[in-house]
């Protein structure tokens, strides 16, 4: 049976509205299972287990690992390039490119060598 207009906005919203609530929900269990992921990993470190296996599942406490956090990434990309530049990848910065090519195609303007586009079709939904 076909829908209305109307039914298929309506449909829309919810379907964005319920997208929100997974992106939310999924960041919540991310931060919930990294909390609750240190309290054991410290509890297993001050009882001295280093492996526990429950059903079926062997868990085991891991060395620390370090992981990079860039601060000035200027300072590293310049060091990097003088010392290791596979450290750092140029890459383009999509929002400018994006902006550059609405630009040229309002203006009838060719695009930049390598470039091409596509449209998508979005309906916003806003509070009323």
């Amino acid at each position: 049976m076909a829908t209305s207009l109307k039914q298929d906005l309506q449909r829309l919203r919810k379907l964005k509205d319920e997208q929100t609530s997974a992106n939310k929900k999924a960041k919540d269990a991310a931060a919930a299972l990294e909390q609750h992921q240190a309290r054991v990993y410290s509890r297993m470190e001050s009882e001295e287990v280093d492996s526990m296996k429950i059903g079926g599942r062997n868990f085991v406490r891991m060395e620390p690992q370090a992981y990079a956090v860039i601060q000035d990434r200027g300072a590293f990309v310049d060091w990097a390039r003088s010392n290791d530049p596979s450290l750092v990848a140029e890459k383009e910065e999509k929002g400018l490119l994006n902006q550059l090519v609405r630009e040229r195609i309002d203006n009838g303007e060719e695009l930049p060598p390598g470039i091409g586009f596509y449209t998508k079709e979005i309906v916003s939904v806003r509070a009323g």
